[in-house]
Parts: structure tokens; C-alpha cells; sequence
């Protein structure tokens, strides 16, 4: 497991895209603000970590639907509590 790939603003944005339901490449690409490069990269490894599940499409159009697993939205939500806890260390 990479622990650099889930631990950064950019896994943060993919699965913050991807809370609301599943989106296609294209638009998560919209969404994540990065390269179409980068995110290739960081779902490859989010999939093989079990975080998202991504399907591709054999047909027209030739896209990719991604979707947020159970899994992934515990680590989200962990994420989301870290990040608050940092931002606001004297809350509990």
C-alpha cells in the first residue's frame, strides 16, 4: 500500500468528487483538478487498494466509471476528521 497516494490533497479531491455517486473519467477529471496522467495514476492505485472500484467501458463512449467503495468512505471520513482536527486542534 501507498501511503503517499492516500494520504494527500489530491486523494482528497478524487474521493470528495466521488461521495455524491459514481462519475465517469471525464468528469471526475473536471472535478480532481489534475492532469489526465495524474489521475489515471492515483485510480489505479486507489483500486488496488480497494478505495474506488473503476469499470471500463468496452463500448462507445470509451470511458471509465468510477465508484466510491464502502471502504473508501471510511477512509474519506477518517480523512475528513484528521483534517478538521488540524485545522482546528482545540475542538473535540
Amino acid at each position: 500500500m501507498n501511503l503517499d497516494i492516500v494520504i494527500n490533497t489530491r486523494t482528497l479531491r478524487i474521493l470528495k468528487a466521488l461521495v455524491n455517486g459514481r462519475m465517469t473519467f471525464t468528469m471526475l477529471l473536471k472535478h480532481a483538478r489534475m492532469s489526465a496522467t495524474t489521475l489515471e495514476r492515483y485510480l489505479k492505485e486507489l483500486d488496488e487498494m480497494g478505495l474506488v472500484r473503476v469499470t471500463k467501458n468496452i463500448f462507445f463512449p470509451f470511458d471509465m466509471e468510477i465508484i466510491l467503495t464502502s471502504k473508501g468512505k471510511k477512509v474519506f471520513n477518517k480523512m475528513l476528521e484528521i483534517k478538521a482536527k488540524i485545522e482546528n486542534p482545540w475542538s473535540r
